[in-house]
């Protein structure tokens, strides 16, 4: 599975990172075929890596270790839930100690728990995945990291594929 983690220094990003303690304030799960699914407001949405990232001054990817069938799994999973609305009182619930498990709204992090979880791919401990920020997912060791470079060779190779598939 790959994670894609970002930043920006829009307001909301600023008071995401501050009450999560973490460097990145979103997260979403880069699929095979190079799109993006990200619980966003106001729904979670299927995208392009372009149109994350431009929303976005920082980012990164990291690659946790799951199985071939694993990733197929979380991939079908994450596509499930797009068009399921955001959980703004989620992101509350992380000042006042709440469980706030929905599986009809997701933030961010959450998706991408509960997309690992769903396939079995435990990266958690059980029962844990309800209340996972972006910076405990970035805490997980991961089998392969990719730095802003890489990424931005990525994302010149999807934009030129892009471009190369509308001229077709």
């Amino acid at each position: 599975m790959k994670v894609i983690f970002c930043t920006s220094n829009a307001p909301g990003a600023v008071m995401i990172r501050a009450a999560t303690w973490s460097k990145w304030s979103h997260v979403g799960i880069l699929l095979s075929d190079g799109t993006v699914v990200e619980a966003t407001w106001p729904k979670v949405r299927h995208v392009s890596l372009e149109t994350m990232l431009s929303a976005h001054t920082d980012y990164y990817i990291s690659e946790y270790e799951c199985t071939e069938a694993e990733n197929a799994d979380i991939e079908a999973y994450a596509l499930e839930q797009v068009g399921k609305s955001y959980d703004v009182r989620a992101l509350f619930g992380f000042l006042v100690h709440r469980d706030w498990t929905e599986d009809n709204e997701w933030f961010c992090s959450e998706l991408v728990a509960a997309c690992a979880a769903y396939a079995g791919c435990d990266l958690f401990r059980l029962g844990s995945s309800w209340r996972v920020r972006p910076q405990d997912i970035w805490m997980i060791k991961s089998i392969k990291d990719y730095d802003r470079p890489a990424v931005d060779e990525l994302r010149a190779f999807m934009l030129n594929e892009s471009k190369e598939v509308l001229a077709a």
